[in-house]
C-alpha cells in the first residue's frame, strides 16, 4: 500500500466544488496561501500521485534491468577469468564484449562479494 493511499481516495471521493484562484476560501488566509489552496484541487492532488506512481514504477523496472544487466556482465567476467586466470579490464573488455568501465566495475562488485582478487593490474579468481 502507497503511502498516498489515503489521499488519493480522499481526492477521488471529494465531490464539493472546488475554488477557483481569486476565490478566498478562508478569509483569514493570506491571498498568497488562499491561492495555493485554491491551485491544490483534488483533481491536482490525484493526478500529481498517479504521475509520482508512474515514474516510480518506471524507476523500479529500469532497476531490475539494470541489476539484470550487472548481472550478465558479471557473470561474463567471472567465466572469463576460471578461464584466463591473470587478466587486466582492458583485455576482458574485448573477450566479454563489454566496456573497461563496466567490465572494472564488474571486478569491483565480484571482489565485495569475495569471488575475484586483484593483483596489481591483474584480476583472478579468489582461491576458494
Amino acid at each position: 500500500m502507497s503511502k498516498y493511499d489515503e489521499l488519493k481516495r480522499l481526492a477521488v471521493e471529494a465531490d464539493m466544488p472546488w475554488f477557483e484562484e481569486g476565490d478566498s476560501p478562508y478569509s483569514f488566509f493570506s491571498k498568497e496561501d488562499a491561492d495555493f489552496i485554491c491551485a491544490a484541487s483534488p483533481q491536482v492532488v490525484f493526478e500529481l500521485i498517479t504521475e509520482v506512481e508512474r515514474l516510480t514504477a518506471g524507476q523500479a523496472e529500469k532497476c531490475r534491468s539494470l541489476k539484470k544487466l550487472q548481472a550478465d556482465i558479471d557473470q561474463k567476467v567471472l567465466s572469463h577469468l576460471r578461464s584466463v586466470p591473470g587478466s587486466t579490464a582492458w583485455a576482458m573488455r574485448g573477450a566479454i564484449n563489454a566496456t573497461r568501465e563496466d567490465v572494472s566495475k564488474a571486478c569491483q562488485r565480484l571482489k565485495r562479494k569475495g569471488l575475484v582478487v586483484c593483483d596489481g593490474a591483474y584480476w583472478k579468481e579468489a582461491a576458494k
